[in-house]
């Protein structure tokens, strides 16, 4: 029992999982007039309007990224959460809470812009639910992770992007581990891996998945996006030190090196350093920072009007006694090398558009994302995940509660906002 509460515990703070690395300083307040004035929330009756109930199961994920399929009709999409509500079949008390580490969804707008959506995991339907990506148990980290900890390593996805026909998905690795840092989270990060599906065309219980390590190094994580330009697969990263500071760099590999069947890529990878030049190998002191703050996720795309990149996330604070932000952001810049602009405000968190900063109970959002293939014309679909700051103890009951049955919390909620028109000074 005792197991299954710390397990619950650890469901509670996901939401600041991926984010524990925090922001810096200089955050844009709710009193910026710079923020976009027209952040429509999407409903049911805007065309094919992304919602995620509660459906065959499912109760809840975050993180949220989405890429569009490659055997879709151009309106087809695949989604990634992280930790996952999900109940078990045949249970009709789904207080429960079984969750799984991560879980999918395809979503559809159909010809007359309804919107559908399906999701997936690991034992789908069966008594013990299981998260859809799983790394091999054979493999030399997981049987470490094994060996240290007793318990099984898993898989956060954080992104994903289309090569040819094949989806690739960014793969946090994550092991059980001590509370530790200003929120006490029991995890650690190892690395990261790439999964590769081709046959996207099949039910995902068909799917066929291969995994290879991008980097087996735990202070360095190329998952925050991934975007292909050309003749390569560029992997934003994220540091992740220990002085709590998640700044972005840019790293890469050739599109030749995805097709070779083999265990490990970390040979391929090449690090954007100081001085503009490509240098071989996952190499974070000599690589050049592109955004200074701080964002373990984020989506990066290319705008075809402005002929621009743009990058959309939002931030969580350095600790726990700084100060949460309700802003999700954006930045530009001509190539993916750089040079990116500062951060601009792009739009304000609805639900937290008139409260102070939150206590224990209280409301939190994070999370922030683009999805350009469900966009129309000079507009962003941005996403973002709320759920509720609480202290472990007796509040756990009554939040986990809270996350079930409120259908705004812990999962994506949708906004359709203009493209910034960008000052000179952007």
């Amino acid at each position: 029992m005792r197991r299954a509460f710390e397990a619950h515990a650890l469901v509670v703070l996901l939401g600041i999982a991926l984010s524990v690395s925090g922001c810096g300083g200089g955050l844009f307040r709710r009193s910026d007039s710079r923020a976009s004035t027209r952040a429509v929330a999407v409903g049911g009756q805007a065309e094919c309007a992304p919602q995620f109930p509660d459906q065959d199961g499912w109760l809840g994920g975050d993180a949220a990224a989405s890429v569009a399929l490659p055997h879709g009709d151009g309106r087809a999409s695949l989604w990634l959460f992280g930790d996952s509500f999900v109940a078990r079949a045949g249970t009709p008390d789904v207080r429960t809470y079984p969750f799984a580490h991560n879980s999918i969804a395809l979503s559809h707008c159909d010809a007359s812009g309804s919107w559908q959506i399906d999701y997936f995991w690991g034992g789908h339907r069966s008594t013990e639910p299981r998260a859809f990506f799983e790394p091999d148990p054979a493999a030399e980290w997981a049987i470490k992770v094994r060996r240290e900890t007793g318990e099984a390593a898993y898989y956060w996805p954080i992104s994903a992007a289309i090569v040819g026909d094949a989806v690739f998905v960014a793969l946090l690795r994550v092991a059980p581990g001590a509370a530790s840092g200003p929120f006490q989270l029991p995890f650690r990060l190892l690395g990261v891996d790439l999964a590769r599906i081709e046959n996207t065309d099949r039910p995902p219980e068909a799917w066929r998945i291969r995994y290879a390590t991008l980097t087996s190094r735990a202070d360095v994580l190329p998952a925050s996006s991934l975007v292909v330009d050309g003749e390569h697969l560029y992997a934003f990263a994220f540091l992740a030190g220990n002085d709590g500071r998640s700044p972005r760099i840019l790293t890469r590999l050739p599109i030749t090196a995805l097709d070779a069947d083999r265990p490990s890529l970390e040979d391929a990878v090449e690090t954007l350093a100081q001085d503009g030049r490509w240098i071989s190998g996952v190499q974070p002191s000599e690589a050049r920072i592109l955004m200074d703050d701080d964002a373990s996720e984020m989506s990066v795309h290319f705008d075809p009007e402005l002929r621009e990149w743009l990058a959309v996330y939002s931030e969580l604070p350095l600790d726990a006694r700084s100060p949460l932000t309700d802003t999700l952001w954006i930045r530009r810049a001509p190539d993916l090398t750089g040079p990116w602009s500062r951060p601009t405000p792009l739009a304000h968190v609805p639900e937290l558009a008139s409260r102070p900063d939150p206590l224990p109970g209280e409301l939190f959002c994070y999370a922030g994302k683009a999805h350009p293939e469900l966009a129309r014309s000079a507009e962003l679909l941005v996403t973002y995940v709320c759920n509720v700051y609480a202290e472990r103890g007796e509040a756990l009951p009554a939040v986990l509660e809270r996350l079930r049955t409120t259908p705004s919390i812990y999962r994506p909620r949708a906004l359709r906002l203009d493209v910034p028109r960008f000052s000179s000074s952007d």
